[in-house]
């Protein structure tokens, strides 16, 4: 009987040199119109046949006939990730199904190239198997067991050759959770897992499960088997119960409406797992029982994503966690004080930027549902500082960041911030895996104004209706050591405000007098913004150093 098979498996990229093997990428695409712009692949194996990973519109397939496209790269044994892309751009990306993901957040193909030169199999685009056959994910669970350095494998007669014990290794899917997929006829299997690539190491399997020390399945269309025990019927360890909790209360957002997801890897990320607040009290939460191993996770309401990054969480068995109900946004709990909606004004300066012609300056945000809700600024008088203004910005945070492109977005013409603000300045947050986001904090009831350099924590000073005798004010020493003095060219009322890099007011005073200090003993180095306003309600700002 023809079997078609797909290894689904991950091994360690070898620290070594290893020789090069040919491996060719196949893809069905009968029944699918394929682009002009030509059908692509790309992942994490690019780079290693010398171009750039993840570069969806570099590595073109040729038309084999019969609509089979291919692509022969040359490349160092390992484990690889990869899709393919009809057309030369991220929306083109074909849809994969479940059971040939990789899973547990991680939605690409994947294949093991073994220095022996085992290739890959066609597949159709956006498909799991060929016609006639059903895609079949086995899963083992090794938490109780110890892998040899060959790496798990999974012998029996569904995988080509039958029943050789080193044909197919296993991916390490999540933590000690291994898994293969093979593509195969419909119909009865016996199969079995091993902790190395040979007889000696394979399980016994009970016969609560399978037959002569086998496992059995019945194969009926696309499915999942496990992940069981090695050699056990079940799971390893028994689900420890984790509560997740998050506030919605100052979110300023329909939860209502739109309700909360938990997502992650405990749910497969995908559309997460909906939270429940029965007692009405803007609390979501959601029990799941996981099993011991490192989790990540983040919460979602409507289409709006939390702009911080993964969270961690250890489960660990028999041990069952509520946790703290995190403020939707923040790692922290909610603070007790809640402002009122006031005026957010955004500014950021793009003069040592290329804005080509035709194209603008955006902002985008956890406000904005990101780049599908940016926001267009404006420069009307030409200075090279873009603004726009939030009206009534109800959130007690912001996580956003600035981006040039064309109206609407498309493509490359749209350059992101990429700035490590968690680190260069701290006006930032680690948002793991991806690039930081900007970060702030409203600080006050009364409207608030932000002004950046792109792609830097250096503020941009733009004063309110800034006048010629405030424009005069001397602030010094500047770096700043001891006290911080303020001298005005004429005696007034003056109100003084400290800010932190976020914007977050640490310190403030009236003052009537032409000169007058403050004290910089309870500063952490860093940067800071001394914003001074007159009665007439003109503002200037000026930064300092500590």
């Amino acid at each position: 009987m023809k079997r078609i098979y797909l290894l689904l498996s991950f091994a360690f990229l070898a620290s070594t040199a290893m020789a090069q093997i040919d491996v060719t990428f196949a893809v069905d695409m009968t029944g699918v119109t394929v682009s002009d712009s030509g059908l692509h692949v790309t992942g994490n194996w690019q780079e290693a046949a010398g171009g750039s990973n993840w570069t969806p519109g570099t590595s073109e397939m040729t038309d084999a006939g019969g609509g089979l496209y291919t692509l022969t790269v040359n490349i160092p044994a390992g484990g690889y990730e990869f899709k393919y892309i009809n057309g030369n751009d991220w929306p083109d990306e074909e849809s994969i199904p479940a059971v040939s993901q990789v899973g547990f957040g991680n939605g690409n193909r994947y294949f093991q190239l073994t220095a022996a030169g085992n290739g890959l199999d066609t597949i159709p685009f956006s498909g799991s198997a060929m016609p006639g056959f059903s895609a079949v994910k086995v899963m083992v669970d090794m938490a109780d067991q110890e892998v040899d350095s060959t790496g798990a494998h999974v012998a029996g007669d569904m995988f080509t050759p039958n029943w050789t014990p080193n044909a197919t290794p296993l991916y390490n899917v999540s933590n000690a959770i291994y898994a293969a997929v093979v593509q195969v006829a419909n119909g009865d299997y016996q199969y079995k897992f091993l902790r190395s690539n040979d007889w000696g190491t394979d399980e016994s399997v009970p016969d609560d499960c399978g037959a002569g020390g086998n496992r059995t399945i019945t194969v009926a269309g696309d499915m999942e088997d496990g992940p069981n025990c090695f050699a056990g019927c079940g799971p390893c360890a028994v689900p420890t119960d984790i509560t997740f909790k998050v506030d919605m209360n100052q979110s300023c957002m329909d939860f209502a409406t739109d309700g909360v997801n938990l997502m992650g890897t405990a749910t497969d990320w995908g559309d997460g797992a909906a939270m429940d607040d029965s007692d009405g009290d803007g609390v979501f939460e959601l029990t799941l029982g996981l099993q011991p191993g490192d989790y990540e996770y983040k919460f979602k309401t409507g289409e709006t994503w939390e702009g911080v990054g993964n969270r961690p969480l250890a489960v660990v068995d028999g041990e069952a966690q509520v946790l703290d109900p995190i403020c939707f946004n923040s790692n922290e709990v909610c603070p007790a004080e809640f402002f009122d909606p006031a005026d957010l004004t955004f500014n950021v300066d793009v003069n040592a930027e290329d804005v080509p012609d035709g194209q603008f300056v955006w902002v985008m945000g956890d406000f904005t549902g990101w780049q599908g809700g940016a926001i267009k600024m404006t420069d009307d008088d030409n200075d090279g500082i873009w603004s726009t203004t939030v009206a009534d910005f109800c959130p007690q945070t912001a996580a956003f960041k600035f981006a040039i492109g064309t109206d609407p977005p498309e493509g490359d013409a749209w350059v992101e911030e990429s700035g490590d603000f968690s680190e260069i300045g701290g006006c930032g947050t680690d948002n793991d895996p991806n690039t930081d986001n900007r970060f702030f904090q409203r600080s006050s009831d009364d409207a608030e104004m932000l002004c950046y350099e792109f792609n830097t924590c250096d503020a941009c000073l733009v004063g309110i209706e800034e006048i010629e005798s405030l424009n005069r004010v001397e602030v010094y020493p500047n770096p700043v050591v001891g006290d911080i003095n303020i001298v005005f060219e004429n005696s007034d009322n003056y109100m003084i405000r400290l800010l932190d890099v976020t914007g977050k007011v640490i310190f403030s005073t009236e003052v009537n007098a032409a000169k007058t200090t403050i004290s910089s003993d309870n500063l952490n180095s860093g940067i800071y913004f001394i914003q001074i306003t007159d009665t007439d309600n003109n503002t200037v700002t000026r930064k300092i150093v500590k």
